[in-house]
């Protein structure tokens, strides 16, 4: 499988990328296909509750992300102005990101 293209979710102040499952030999494990965190844009509803790049997006208020389709879902909560509960792994632990949606418009460009 090939890697997607980068997209921007401003509401959130994040790039995402569907990433495939790969295999890390040197700890014999599994890393499943999701939706990779690729920016964090600075002051951004994401920023400070602590996501950071190589995050991996697990769920968006409990419902499972990793595929295309699951990008639907992704697009569903940005457009909330309620907070959403992500789950995202970061290495081989799981964290629980409260995250409040943002109107801020005026994010930098992203490559």
């Amino acid at each position: 499988p090939v890697e997607s293209t980068p997209v921007r979710f401003d509401a959130w102040g994040l790039v995402l990328q569907l990433v495939p499952e790969t295999r890390d030999e040197r700890k014999q494990s599994v890393v499943p296909a999701g939706w990779l965190v690729v920016a964090v844009f600075p002051d951004s509803s994401s920023a400070l509750a602590g996501i950071e790049e190589q995050d991996l997006l697990v769920a968006v208020d409990g419902e499972m992300v990793a595929t295309e389709q699951d990008r639907e879902i992704i697009e569903k909560f940005t457009e909330r102005s309620e907070p959403v509960l992500l789950s995202v792994r970061r290495g081989d632990r799981m964290k629980l990101v409260a995250l409040m949606p943002s109107d801020q418009q005026t994010l930098p460009d992203f490559p």
